[in-house]
């Protein structure tokens, strides 16, 4: 536009007085016609930015909003898994708790009897008769180990002594 204007007032210009006249009236007029149309322009081209830029708050804003709703979901739900967590930890501890006061009672117990035991067996000694065994006669230490109790091999020799004619009888 300016550069058609620029041609046209200088093709008016050479025409004397009122062509150089009119050759800036057409100069001017062209300047000012161009100068609005670009201040529209910008005007357009800013409209257009703003609305650009206010529609992509608006879609941040949005995804902002939604990822805050799932961070906010997922935070309860470890909240919940945390404290299901600790109730059990809780019951855990309530369980071992009850569990030691428990051994320790049989440890008790386990005392009391083998205290007991202990008495019977001092009450019994003078009435334990030696039993033979296989090759020897059986003492005191060879029916009791380490723990006070017979073992189950001399318990069934004890029970079912060998026989004399076995021997006899094997060779028949």
């Amino acid at each position: 536009m300016l550069v058609s204007a620029a041609l046209v007032a200088i093709a008016t210009a050479f025409l004397g007085f009122w062509g150089a006249i009119a050759s800036a009236v057409i100069a001017i007029g062209a300047g000012v016609f161009a100068t609005v149309r670009a201040w529209g322009e910008v005007r357009e081209t800013r409209f257009l930015l703003l609305s650009e830029q206010a529609a992509d708050a608006f879609r941040s804003a949005a995804e902002v909003a939604s990822f805050r709703l799932r961070t906010d979901r997922t935070i309860d739900e470890v909240i919940e898994r945390n404290q299901g967590l600790q109730h059990s930890l809780d019951e855990a501890r309530a369980e071992a708790g009850r569990l030691q006061l428990e051994v320790a009672q049989l440890r008790g117990d386990k005392a009391a009897l083998r205290a007991e035991l202990g008495r019977r067996m001092g009450l019994q000694e003078a009435q334990i008769l030696a039993l033979p065994t296989r090759g020897r006669d059986a003492t005191l230490a060879d029916l009791w180990d380490a723990q006070g109790f017979p073992t189950v091999v001399l318990l069934r020799a004890l029970a079912n002594p060998p026989g004399e004619g076995l021997d006899e009888l094997r060779q028949a």
